[in-house]
């Protein structure tokens, strides 16, 4: 098994790696409107984590 990511209600305009318009920096969590419970939320500091550890 694996978390589910759904999109839900995005407040923050961001990159697909939930990069803002300000660059190098990144929402993760409950941040950016993504995420519907604790597990997600968790979850989406996976995808700026790997977009930041791949840039360096």
């Amino acid at each position: 098994y694996a978390p589910e990511i759904k999109f839900f209600a995005t407040q923050i305009k961001t990159t697909p790696h939930l990069e803002t318009r300000i660059k190098g920096m990144y929402v993760a969590g409950d941040g950016p409107g993504v995420a519907g419970n604790i597990v997600s939320a968790a979850a989406t500091g996976l995808i700026p984590a790997k977009k930041i550890i791949s840039s360096q």
